[in-house]
């Protein structure tokens, strides 16, 4: 990348401009989108006319200031104001449109120049930046406008314009006076142009040597340097000259202090005389002539106290570098000055550059190096000479002219040293610099900026470094933004890699490539070749060895991609049957084969291996050793790379030539065999036994060339196959896993054979012994167990759902299972599973109650192991049956039928982990976790609590009850207790969702369940001894370890307090029932229990602690005063159940039994005959009553009873009480009750007789 002169804006009218210049005009940027150019950037004229009509006075200088606005966060300007210097000493500002803000005569001398400096934030320590400033230079003086009181003004002015032509000027003006600092060049005899570089300080050294030279040496000093303005200034004696002004401001003068003086004494006796009339002076006497203004401020002197002298030369302008440590002087006699500002010293002198305009670049290292963590930044400085027509480039660190453009004799060079002001000394978070530094303003109104690369700074050896950087920038752009075929391509890639010159690019560019979507194959061959023709003649350094291995890993890597999307003829493969490759019988081959017929999945879409090279060649990993596959390549992405590679070889081609072709492709073995496994468990073959053929031929020619690392020691572990089995183990395709575990252990058979073949021909003797390798062993026992889970997916499929299975059915989850998967999880994993299975079929918990499960018959799990034949034989039957049962599910057989067939066969493979209890006992754990995610929906814990209760065993039992309590049932009846116990009563719908989670209906549903699971705990606390209370597994979990299965962290509860439970029980009981049939009583919680046992609520259900239980007639009575109150709302309910066929109590009948048991558990006497007969008699009275009103012969009925009956019926009075219609006959057995209770020497007793008889007669 070469400096280049970029069009950035246009002129829009350059002929009327041209005109306007003759007066004055302000011209506006605009982006046009109609214009078809790539320079959409148009200055157009928004306002023209005459500053300052019938006036002498004409502009010397101008400037525009871009303001940015404070309250906003955006990095462009608000609005921009122009200074402009007139001969006449005056500045004057002004908006864009020419309005006039502000105007001030700082001095009575013509204004040469006007510049600005913007607030820049320190770049390195020592650095105090710069902060915003207007400079105004004249003749003889320089004056410095501080930024922050300068735009505060400018920003009054404006707002106060904008509010009078808003026709709104009731306010007065801002004051219009300008704070500045006025300095004079008292030893400089022509001042052409200045600039003001700021603060510096001199180091003690030169301080004290200037003392001594000035002063002598006796002369006096200070200690230490003070602190000087320093200020530039070209012109004639000197040519340059140094001027420093003291920090602080400068000595007062004897003449100033007098003046001072008498003003403050003037002004003392003047307010002496207001008071003292005849003290006062005339006011004629007083009045004096207006103070002068700003024009006669003195100015501050300023010492030149060294500068560079040339009595023939005459400086004409100073352009002072971004950072003020470099300045450029212009001279009359046609040279250009380099100048080191804080040293004073000249640094080079260009000659040639008559009429010469300056300007500075600065540019910034686009990469951040790797030694700093900083970016690095070059400045570079730019010289038009009009005469010659050219523009010149010199670089300032190296010296060295850069370049050389033609432009324009009659244009102009535009030098912006400043950004965005009016920030108020607020350092902003962007950087604050100009847009365009340096611009060239053709005569046609084009203006171009200058740009030069970063690397142009460095020395020869970074500058091949620093080009090479471009040239892959350019690469890089070409194949992101412009449009090519695959010649273009390779040819421009091609040539930008033969210009590299370092190897460092050189690795970057083919890193790059690699990674690019872009590539093909011939490109990056083209590439290598001409890497390697470069690296040949090259010593071999560290750099050049990785590159040319590079390069030659990927030139084989590309070869062997070539080779496989080349078309291969199909080879038949030699007769050889299955169990002769796989080297095992023909019983298991059988087997498996079944097992495959069996399996009904869905075959999974094939992947079109689309854009094939650019996934195939950024998945590997180049460098020292051989070619891996990287760490982050997903596993869509390997599926993809395996089908390319191993595709065609497994559908008929030549294994052999594969082979050749992998080899010479650099790739890890590893890697090849990964890949294989990969692609043999993403696929279903369709033909099985043919594949599984050439499977097994290609997973040996893989691990042939590996042989000397797999075979180790027939009792060591191979690395090499223990990575291979992991990869099986962690498959979800059970029955590809299963056969390529076949193969495997073919192959390691096969291998090992001919290690030790070879090794029994090296030593000579062959004593007939066989080795079995411990790998072989391993893989016997994968295939095994890879079985084992292979019929578990077959069942884990989707339970039909008919009028066998009514039970609550849980939403089906298909359950993506693998070998490593149920080890990880533990020895639960089997029973979880198929658990939550079951939980999706709707099979009632019941029907999978197995008497001949282990657990029912210990004998059979003490019994000896069978043998190795027999367990084939067993198996043969079992995948018999398991056809069977596949066979009888697509005849009429209905869904229990099914899933229990299913059951009878996982049960032969995992005996202990299906056992009745601990299956019903995840069952139970199932409901409870899916309810548990949903409180809401009660009717799945009523499902969990029916299941727990057919646990057989108890102590699981208990276990699982245990769980349940502190888990999930303890926290929400806490809450509903509370709740009810403070209020004395079920709140509305707001409070429950609040407190409990639930609705008011559901709480009192979710107490129903909590009673009936405290029921089922009581219960299983009663404990027999279970001889059998003992969690077994498989042999699948030896040397695996893993979390605690669910059953046993179950049997292993501690039993809860049988007293406690029962407590519990009892509160379930009250706060069911005051939920139920709202009922209001205060503090249920307290005064029906005990004190003692209260605060026993919700605690630890496993404290061993026996309560005492003793007669408190208060709390007796209010126990009492509780269960009648809830047998009256019982009885209710009978009135509210009434149909026209007849009375429906059968839930009074059911509370009265649960008041009775709460009764029995509160020790009240339940026998008191006696007290129920006295109040049954009333309502018998009124009962009978009832019945004679409704008699059509009512004197006759009534003169048939006995007076004293008649006169004890008249005088009862039951308010509160309604007598519904009832019939003569549940009336008299009402009245045999009273009589047959009530004992022969209560008061009572002769009226019940009397009722007794009379029932006789009105029923005869």
């Amino acid at each position: 990348m070469s400096c280049q002169i970029k069009g950035i804006a246009l002129i829009n009218n350059v002929k009327e401009v041209r005109q306007l210049l003759f007066e004055n005009s302000t011209l506006r940027p605009k982006w046009d989108l109609q214009e078809p150019g790539e320079i959409k950037n148009k200055f157009h004229i928004s306002w023209s006319g005459n500053l300052v009509p019938e006036s002498p006075e004409y502009i010397t200088s101008i400037l525009c200031l871009p303001l940015i606005s404070l309250g906003k966060s955006n990095s462009g300007p608000d609005w921009t104001c122009i200074l402009v210097g007139f001969s006449s000493g005056y500045l004057r500002c002004y908006t864009e449109t020419g309005s006039l803000l502000l105007e001030e005569q700082l001095h009575n001398e013509p204004i040469l120049n006007l510049k600005c400096q913007s607030l820049t934030s320190p770049r390195h320590t020592g650095d105090t930046g710069l902060s915003e400033e207007i400079h105004v230079i004249y003749e003889s003086v320089v004056c410095i406008l501080p930024g922050f009181p300068f735009f505060s003004t400018l920003r009054g002015c404006r707002n106060h314009l904008a509010r009078v032509q808003a026709n709104y000027s009731s306010d007065n003006a801002p004051s219009s006076g300008l704070t500045f600092k006025k300095l004079g060049l008292r030893d400089q005899d022509v001042a052409n142009d200045c600039e003001v570089i700021g603060t510096t300080s001199v180091n003690t050294f030169d301080h004290l040597m200037t003392a001594s030279i000035c002063g002598g040496f006796n002369a006096s000093y200070r200690s230490s340097a003070p602190q000087h303005n320093l200020v530039m200034a070209t012109g004639k004696r000197p040519y340059v000259g140094f001027h420093f002004a003291l920090e602080g401001g400068a000595a007062p003068v004897l003449s100033d202090v007098a003046i001072a003086m008498a003003s403050s004494l003037a002004n003392a006796i003047g307010k002496i005389g207001t008071a003292v009339p005849w003290f006062r002076a005339s006011k004629s006497s007083i009045d004096k002539p207006k103070v002068p203004g700003t024009v006669q401020e003195p100015a501050e002197p300023m010492t030149c106290r060294f500068g560079l002298s040339d009595v023939m030369r005459e400086g004409d302008s100073l352009v002072v570098s971004p950072n003020k440590t470099l300045g450029v002087i212009s001279d009359a006699m046609g040279r250009v000055t380099l100048i080191n500002n804080r040293r004073g010293l000249a640094l080079r002198m260009w000659k040639g550059y008559r009429d010469a305009q300056c300007g500075w670049i600065e540019v910034t290292e686009d990469k951040r190096s790797k030694v700093s963590a900083k970016k690095r930044s070059s400045l570079f400085l730019v010289i038009y000479a009009p005469k010659k027509g050219i523009i010149d480039i010199w670089g300032v660190q190296t010296g060295s002219k850069i370049t050389t453009f033609t432009a324009s004799k009659n244009g102009r060079l535009l030098y912006v040293n400043y950004g965005l002001l009016g920030l108020n000394e607020i350092a902003p978070s962007f950087p604050n610099r100009p847009v365009y530094s340096c611009v060239f303003l053709d005569p046609l109104g084009g203006f171009k900026e200058i740009l030069v690369p970063f690397h142009f700074a460095l020395s020869s050896k970074n500058g091949k470094r620093a080009r090479d950087i471009h040239l892959f920038k350019k690469l890089k752009t070409f194949i992101r933004e412009e449009e090519f075929d695959d010649d273009k391509l390779i040819l421009e890639v091609g040539k930008i890699c033969k210009d590299l010159k370092t190897n460092e690019i050189r690795q970057q560019v083919l890193e790059n490539l690699l990674s690019s979507r872009h590539i093909i194959p011939d490109v990056l061959l083209e590439v290598t070749e001409i890497f390697n023709e470069v690296l040949v003649d090259q010593e071999m350094e560290s750099t050049t060895k990785s590159l040319v291995q590079l390069c030659a890993q990927i030139k084989h890597v590309v070869i062997f991609y070539k080779f496989l999307n080349s078309s291969v003829d199909k080879i038949s493969d030699a007769e050889q049957d299955l169990p002769g490759v796989l080297l095992t019988s023909e019983r298991e081959i059988t087997r498996i084969l079944k097992l495959a017929e069996s399996l009904e999945e869905l075959e999974r879409t094939r992947v079109r291996f689309e854009g094939g090279f650019v996934d195939f060649i950024s998945a590997f990993e180049f460098g020292y050793g051989q070619v891996t596959l990287k760490k982050n390549v997903s596993e869509d992405k390997k599926e993809l790379i395996s089908q390319l590679i191993y595709q065609n070889c497994l559908e008929g081609g030549s294994i052999d030539a594969w082979k050749s072709a992998a080899e010479s492709s650099g790739l890890q073995g590893k890697v090849l065999m990964e890949l294989a496994l990969v692609y043999w468990l993403s696929k279903r073959p369709v033909d099985l036994e043919g594949q599984l053929k050439r499977f097994t031929r290609l997973v040996h020619g893989i691990c042939e060339r590996e042989a000397e690392d797999i075979c180790v020691n027939y009792n060591e572990e191979s690395i090499w196959w223990k990575d291979t089995r992991e990869i099986l183990m962690n498959s979800t395709k059970l029955l590809q896993a299963l056969t390529a575990a076949l193969a495997c252990r073919s192959v390691a058979i096969t291998l090992s054979a001919t290690r030790d073949r070879q090794v029994k021909e090296d030593n000579g003797n062959d004593e007939g012994w066989e080795n079995v390798s411990k790998d072989v062993c391993q893989f016997t026992l994968l295939i095994g167990n890879l079985e084992d889970i292979v019929i578990l997916n077959l069942t884990l499929k989707k339970p039909k759902v008919d009028a066998s299975t009514q039970f609550l059915a849980l939403p089906f989850e298909k359950q993506e299972i693998s070998l490593g998967n149920i080890i990880s999880r533990g020895q639960g994993a089997i029973s979880e599973i198929v658990a939550k299975w079951l939980s999706a079929s709707g099979v009632d918990p019941l029907k999978l109650i197995d008497t001949t499960d282990v657990e029912f018959n210990p004998r059979v799990s003490s019994e000896p192991q069978k043998t190795e034949e027999s367990k084939k034989d067993s198996q043969d039957s079992q995948d018999s049956n398991l056809q069977v049962s596949e066979a009888a599910t697509k005849e009429d057989a209905d869904s229990l039928g099914e899933i229990l067939d299913k059951m009878a066969v996982l049960k032969r493979h995992f005996p202990y982990s299906l056992t009745s209890s601990v299956l019903l006992a995840n069952l139970t754990w199932q409901y409870v976790m899916f309810w548990s995610k949903d409180v809401a929906r009660l009717e799945v814990l009523e499902a969990a609590l029916t299941v727990l209760r057919q646990i057989p065993m108890k102590s699981m039992r208990q276990g699982v009850c245990c769980l349940l309590w502190n888990i999930h049932i303890k926290k929400r009846m806490e809450a509903a207790g509370k709740l009810i116990n403070k209020l004395g009563k079920l709140p509305k719908e707001r409070l429950c969702t609040q407190d409990v989670g639930l609705s008011d209906l559901q709480t009192t549903i979710f107490l129903e369940h909590c009673v009936s699971f405290l029921d089922v705990f009581l219960d299983a606390e009663v404990l027999e001894e279970d001889k059998n209370a003992v969690v077994k597994a498989e042999e699948l979990w030896e040397e695996h370890a893993g979390p605690q299965a669910f059953a046993a962290l179950a049997i292993n509860q501690i039993p809860g307090s049988y007293d406690l439970i029962l407590l519990h029980l009892q509160l379930g009981y009250v706060l069911h029932m005051i939920a139920f049939f709202g009922i209001k009583f205060l503090k249920p919680m307290t005064s029906l229990f005990e004190s003692v046992t209260s605060r026993y609520f919700f605690q630890d259900i496993t404290d061993k602690f026996i309560f005492t239980w003793y007669h408190d007639d208060k709390r007796d009575g209010n126990r009492l005063d509780f269960l009648c109150r809830v047998i009256t709302a019982s009885m209710e309910s009978i009135h509210q159940e009434t149909t026209e066929d007849g009375v429906d109590s059968r839930q009074a009948v059911l509370w009265m039994s649960k008041c009775t048991v709460l009764a029995s558990m509160w020790k009240i006497d339940l026998n008191d005959t006696e007290t129920l007969a006295v109040n049954l008699l009333p309502i018998a009275g009124l009962r009978m009553m009832s019945f004679l009103s409704k008699s059509p012969d009512l004197l006759e009925e009534v003169s048939r009873i006995s007076p004293a009956l008649t006169q004890y019926l008249e005088n009862l009075n039951l308010p509160g009480i309604v007598i519904t219609s009832c019939s003569n006959e549940n009336n008299i057995e009402l009245i045999k009750k009273v009589s047959q209770y009530l004992p022969d020497t209560h008061n009572d007793y002769h009226y019940a007789q009397l009722m007794l008889d009379a029932t006789f007669i009105y029923r005869g």
